[in-house]
């Protein structure tokens, strides 16, 4: 992961990853998957067809 020039942290998508593990992994929470599908403006239709090497923009790691 890196920080973009915003100060967002990004992570970008390996082969089969996918949201729910980046959630895991940087979040804390799988279940917070669906806060990244907000940050980033996708539908979870769009989220299962992100190719590797999206560049995925993460919400803070803790909840305001």
């Amino acid at each position: 992961d890196r920080t973009d020039p915003s100060g967002e942290t990004v992570v970008v998508l390996g082969k089969g990853q996918t949201l729910f593990a980046v959630a895991k992994k940087h979040l804390g929470s799988a279940t917070r998957y669906k806060e990244i599908l907000k940050h980033n403006g996708w539908t979870e239709a769009q989220a299962k067809r992100l190719p590797a090497g999206t560049k995925v923009k993460l919400p803070p790691r803790q909840r305001s």
